[in-house]
């Protein structure tokens, strides 16, 4: 008789266990994606560009193509970059985005070819 009320009791509370789960994990987040072009007035890509994405403060490096990539939680950021450019110094780019789940939020930010 112990054995079988052993075996029921372990058999309920794993069917409570599993009923408590959810389709997601609750350490998993939603994920989404920001794309940065760097181009000259000529629309040639810019590369060697530091591109920071803040609150967090993730810095990538423009690549050969002028771009950064980030793969960040869904929320609200701001792009920024400071981009040299003859006459004015730098063009200080603060720009905000929002990140949709599954997403990515493309953005062109224009330099001036004098400094590169």
């Amino acid at each position: 008789m112990k054995h079988f009320v052993f075996t029921i009791l372990v058999v309920s509370l794993s069917f409570s266990f599993s009923s408590c789960k959810t389709s997601t994990e609750p350490n998993e987040r939603e994920k989404g994606h920001v794309s940065v072009l760097v181009i000259d007035q000529n629309e040639i890509p810019v590369k060697d560009i530091e591109i920071y994405l803040a609150p967090e403060s993730i810095l990538k490096v423009t690549d050969t193509n002028g771009r950064a990539f980030f793969t960040v939680d869904v929320g609200d950021y701001f792009i920024d970059a400071d981009i040299c450019c003859m006459g004015p110094g730098f063009i200080k780019y603060h720009v905000p985005v929002t990140v949709e789940k599954s997403d990515t939020v493309k953005q062109i930010l224009h330099a001036c070819s004098a400094c590169l």
